[in-house]
């Protein structure tokens, strides 16, 4: 159970995104010193804390693949990760279905999730919760952004040109079964 607030409650204190807010209690330079500043006193003024989970003694490594939107792609590629030399402890897909594919590369090579690799999709579709073990997704507000859309759509009709037009949507992850910490590596 979470007893502080998280970096979520941070970064909206602050009027940031958790990206942001992230960068600031990792230390990274990239952030504006105003930004920064905010940050800050935000972090201080709710008492956030790091959670000792998060803490690694080596960053991690973010590999970045584009790959075709479909479950066979994504087990083909997560098969190719998984030969590197210091292959990853996490994979995050854009959607559930492409996790499948992730997740069948994983047991194919005997490893465990989330105990070897965790898995994070997205979407939040029915069956991620009856994957095993069930699958941590991103909730989309898919209601939300289907009115959006036909918002905007109906403005476009009207002869309205929406340019630049910028909607910004929660969603929230949904912790299940499929994440934790990552595992310590003999070096």
């Amino acid at each position: 159970m979470t007893t502080g607030p998280t970096l979520a409650v941070v970064a909206r204190e602050a009027g940031v995104s958790v990206p942001t807010a992230s960068k600031v209690v990792n230390g990274r330079e990239d952030v504006a010193p105003e930004t920064r500043r905010r940050v800050t006193e935000a972090l201080n003024r709710l008492g956030y804390a790091r959670r000792p989970r998060f803490d690694q003694t080596k960053p991690p490594r973010l590999v970045d693949l584009v790959v075709p939107f479909d479950e066979s792609t994504a087990h083909r590629r997560t098969r190719e990760l998984l030969d590197l030399p210091d292959p990853p402890t996490a994979v995050f897909v854009c959607s559930d279905r492409m996790a499948l594919g992730v997740y069948r590369a994983v047991l194919e090579r005997g490893l465990r999730i989330p105990y070897d690799i965790s898995v994070v999709g997205f979407d939040d579709l029915p069956e991620s919760r009856w994957a095993a073990p069930a699958l941590t997704t991103v909730r989309q507000p898919l209601a939300e952004m289907a009115a959006t859309a036909l918002r905007l759509l109906v403005r476009m009709m009207d002869g309205e040109c929406p340019e630049g037009t910028r909607t910004e949507l929660s969603t929230r992850l949904v912790e299940r079964a499929s994440t934790a910490p990552p595992p310590a590596r003999a070096r």
